[in-house]
């Protein structure tokens, strides 16, 4: 009995030992092996995009409204201005303030308000209206606007102090978040420019030939809620391919897709005095926001360069603006409307400097040390505790060419306290007036020549002050129309 028991013994052992051996030998059956990594999956969403419509057609310009003869004027609370500014607007006016013409001696006469609420300045023999606005809040504070020589045309003063007023819904401020899919990109790379409707995007997520873009802010283009999503992507200053889809009544978190199949044309430029180092352009077209932004450059020559054409947006023409800021003398900014079908501009600069303001109780001076003299001088003026007390606006050729401008003598008790100022030159191309438009601005008037001004706008603009605070308090503070 024993010896069977070892026997069953020794059977199981080799069994045992054979079956190890086997799974320690060398042997010739393929060795299992992991599979190939997936390819990581995109990170661009394969989400259906809303369908665009197709491209507007231009709405034609209104007729021409007859020149106005005289100097017209509203003053009107700030707070009710919104929107694209009008001489017409639905604004709310001030009853704070008091309208006087001068007269003989330098002496100022009150002016009636219209049943229009429009005061009517009548010229003097120079061609020119002598007024000004004596706004006095309701806390006892008072501001003097002072039009000290201007040409005919709608103008606009405001009361600072607020009212109620209820806000029509103003189309222009539907602003929607978007998330874009770009596609079909022929060149694009982590060094491309990639703007979405003149903004440079720096969190793009590219792929080959597609891009994606989160939270993008689109604002509609006119007040029938229509949306322009314009793409541009630059690699170099002379490659720069762009897109656009034209949209209406996006919704928050949209999601967009953009073909970015057109390449750009490149129009040359030269300039005879020195322009900004970077500049924007806008588009105009008659029935779309005043500018509409496309294009805002890299660094770029001082004295020549290019601007990209975007022909297939079927545009009216081009604003071009650009600026050189040295906050220890003054802001230089140059706008010029340019054709559409412009192949090389040369850009024929006014070149104003102003230096050495000195502000007295009595009057405001300054020194015109550019090669061209402003056509128009314009001014704000500050007390101790940085409140605007006083403005002015002249094209009267005694103060341009006496670079000085004395105040009327009733002014001069809310003058004592001035310390800050600054000062404003401006001149237009082709004789415009443009630079009226712009040197108001600056100034807190506004100015159209006429009722049904379009959208042209050729000037040049030096802004200096004798504190460097206020250069970027002014440029803060600016209405655009």
């Amino acid at each position: 009995m024993q010896t069977v028991k070892r026997s069953y013994l020794f059977i199981i052992l080799a069994i045992i030992f054979v079956v190890a051996g086997c799974g320690g030998s060398n042997s010739s059956s393929p060795t299992p092996t992991n599979p190939p990594p997936a390819p990581p999956s995109s990170q661009i969403p394969n989400t259906v995009a809303i369908t665009p419509i197709t491209a507007l057609t231009p709405k034609p310009l209104p007729p021409a409204g007859a020149l106005p003869t005289q100097a017209i004027l509203r003053h009107v609370h700030r707070n009710t201005v919104k929107g694209v500014l009008s001489p017409n607007g639905n604004y709310i006016d001030s009853n704070n303030a008091k309208v006087e013409k001068r007269g003989l001696l330098g002496l100022y006469f009150e002016v009636d308000r219209q049943a229009d609420n429009r005061y009517v300045i009548d010229l003097d023999d120079n061609g020119l209206a002598y007024f000004r606005v004596t706004n006095t809040k309701p806390n006892g504070s008072v501001r003097v606007h002072n039009f000290y020589g201007v040409i005919p045309g709608f103008y606009m003063s405001f009361d600072t102090t607020d009212v109620e007023f209820i806000v029509p819904e103003n189309p222009l401020t539907a602003c929607r978040k978007n998330n874009i899919r770009l596609i079909d990109i022929p060149n694009i790379s982590a060094n491309s420019r990639i703007l979405i409707n003149g903004h440079l995007v720096n969190n793009a997520i590219i792929e080959n030939n597609k891009a994606y873009l989160e939270n993008v802010e689109l604002c509609p283009l006119d007040d029938q809620n229509h949306y322009l999503a314009m793409v541009v992507v630059e690699n170099s200053a002379s490659d720069i391919q762009y897109g656009f889809n034209f949209y209406q009544t996006l919704e928050e978190n949209s999601f967009l897709e953009v073909k970015v199949d057109q390449s750009a044309e490149l129009v040359a430029w030269t300039s005879d005095f020195e322009l900004g180092n970077v500049y924007d352009l806008y588009a105009i077209q008659y029935g779309w926001q005043k500018y509409l932004h496309l294009y805002a450059s890299a660094e770029a020559g001082n004295f020549s360069g290019t601007y990209p054409k975007f022909s297939a947006l079927n545009l009216s023409s081009y604003r071009f603006m650009s600026d050189t800021t040295d906050l220890s003398s003054g802001i230089d900014i140059n706008t010029r409307e340019l054709s559409s079908d412009s192949q090389q501009v040369n850009f024929a600069i006014n070149n104003i400097k102003l230096d050495d303001l000195s502000l007295t109780p009595l009057d405001l001076s300054w020194k015109n040390i550019g090669a061209n003299r402003p056509k128009v001088i314009a001014g704000l003026i500050f007390n101790t505790s940085l409140t605007q007390t006083y403005a002015f606006m002249s094209m009267d050729e005694g103060v341009l060419n006496g670079e000085k401008f004395t105040f009327p003598l009733d002014d001069l008790p809310l003058l004592l306290d001035s310390t800050l100022v600054a000062t404003t030159g401006a001149a237009g191309i082709n004789d415009e007036n443009q630079y009226i438009s712009q040197a108001a601005l600056y100034s807190g008037f506004l100015f159209w020549p006429n009722e049904q001004a379009i959208n042209n706008d050729n000037s040049d603009v030096f802004i200096t002050a004798n504190a460097t605070a206020l250069l970027k308090v002014i440029l803060d503070s600016k209405i655009i129309p």
